[in-house]
C-alpha cells in the first residue's frame, strides 16, 4: 500500500510538475529510505520523533547535512501531497531540520604569498602606497576584506 502511495506521488511529480529524471530519482531514493527505516509503522501513524530517528540513522551512515536536507524536503513534500490527495491528517516532517553543515574556515595567505604581493607593489605613486598599506594592514591585523573596505580614512574629532 505504501509503495503504491510512493509510486502515485512520484508519478504526479513527473507528469504534473515535470521534474527532471535525476530529481525524481532523488525523491524516489528518499522515500525508499523512509519506507525502509520506519520500522514497519504505518505512514499515517508516523510521529516527528520517529522521523528524527530516521534522520539520525541516515546521519550515522555518513550522509552529508545537505543530503539530509534534500531527503527531509522530499519527505515534507510527500506528506503534504498525502494530506491533500489521500486524506492524511498530519505532516510529521514539519519543523524537523537537517544537521547544520560545517562551514569551511576562510583561507589565509601564506607568508610567502603575502610577501610577493607586497613586493609587487613597489613604487611611490599614491595608489601603490595606498595598496601596499592596505595589504600590510590586512595581513598584520587579520581584518576581513569587507572590514577593510568599510574603514573610513577620514580622521574624526575626539
Amino acid at each position: 500500500m505504501d509503495a503504491k502511495l510512493a509510486h502515485d506521488y512520484l508519478d504526479a511529480l513527473e507528469h504534473q510538475r515535470r521534474l527532471a529524471p535525476a530529481t525524481l530519482g532523488n525523491y524516489a531514493r528518499a522515500i525508499d529510505a523512509l519506507l525502509a527505516l520506519r520500522a514497519g509503522k504505518p505512514l499515517a501513524a508516523l510521529e516527528p520523533a520517529e522521523v528524527r530517528r530516521c534522520i539520525a540513522l541516515l546521519h550515522a551512515k555518513g550522509l552529508a547535512p545537505r543530503t539530509l536536507a534534500l531527503i527531509l524536503s522530499a519527505w515534507r513534500g510527500w506528506f503534504r501531497w498525502l494530506a491533500r490527495h489521500r486524506g492524511f491528517r498530519a505532516n510529521p516532517v514539519l519543523g524537523i531540520r537537517a544537521p547544520k553543515a560545517a562551514r569551511p574556515l576562510p583561507k589565509a595567505l601564506s607568508v610567502e604569498a603575502t610577501q610577493r604581493l607586497l613586493d609587487a607593489e613597489k613604487g611611490h605613486a599614491p595608489m601603490a602606497l595606498r595598496d601596499r598599506a592596505m595589504f600590510e594592514l590586512l595581513y598584520s591585523s587579520g581584518l576581513r576584506l569587507a572590514e577593510l573596505v568599510a574603514l573610513d580614512g577620514r580622521r574624526r574629532a575626539p
